[in-house]
């Protein structure tokens, strides 16, 4: 492929998930969160070749991918997550809807990264993610992923 192609896929992939981020904000489903991380795989792969861009420095995306890769791999995501609107509990929250995964599930998913990303993706997860106990809200990372993008 030439820089031309490569540019034009970056591109597409960047469009698939600004839509996707969309539908999660404004309809948001275990189908439409799962297409968004997997856009956001795609997307970071399609810029590291047509530009050489790396978004394992943002932490949100770490924390995000490692979920990406273990419910790709490990479990279906369908049963694992809860999209909740955050009115009328007692908990506070900067979004309107939580988007809870089990917390043994988000370190299961930690423990089974491998590489050079493993150490700094346990720390990501702890800081961009809210831990309430046993339920992790994983949707200020999603909220919060686009916002470094934008400037890369």
């Amino acid at each position: 492929m030439n820089k031309e192609s490569d540019l034009a896929n970056a591109s597409n992939a960047a469009e698939r998930f600004f839509r996707l981020y969309r539908s999660h904000c404004v309809s948001p489903d275990l189908d439409t969160l799962f297409s968004f991380l997997e856009a956001a795989h795609s997307l970071n792969d399609r810029l590291q070749i047509a530009n050489e861009l790396d978004f394992f420095d943002v932490p949100e995306f770490s924390a995000l991918k490692c979920l990406r890769n273990f419910f790709h791999h490990h479990q279906e995501l369908r049963h694992v997550v809860r999209l909740v609107p955050a009115g009328g509990y007692p908990i506070v929250t900067d979004l309107m809807t939580l988007c809870l995964v089990s917390s043994d599930i988000v370190e299961r998913a930690v423990d089974e990264t491998r590489g050079r990303h493993k150490e700094e993706t346990r720390l990501a997860c702890g800081v961009v993610f809210h831990w309430y106990g046993t339920v992790v809200n994983i949707n200020p990372a999603l909220f919060n992923l686009w916002c470094p993008l934008t400037s890369a």
